[in-house]
């Protein structure tokens, strides 16, 4: 902490104060969308997981193998979506 020295020879312990930095609204609304994204993202895999999981309880699919060559997608992405 600074010191302030008085004209008598005390000296007291000063404590600094920053100014507190507002956020930006431009910051702050880019991070809402990104937590929206996020959201969003979460959501429709969660949902195809979910989907995807009946569709092998009710036989309509055998494998993750053949929903992800039914729904054109690549084997790694259906089974990181299935967990």
């Amino acid at each position: 902490m600074p010191e302030k020295w008085h004209r008598n020879g005390s000296c007291e312990r000063v404590p600094l104060k920053r100014p507190r930095r507002e956020t930006s609204p431009a910051v702050a609304c880019r991070a809402q969308k990104a937590s929206e994204r996020l959201n969003r993202e979460t959501l429709k895999a969660l949902g195809l997981a979910y989907y995807w999981q009946r569709l092998l309880d009710e036989g309509k699919f055998r494998s993750i193998t053949v929903i992800a060559s039914a729904e054109g997608m690549d084997l790694g992405q259906v089974s990181r979506q299935c967990g």
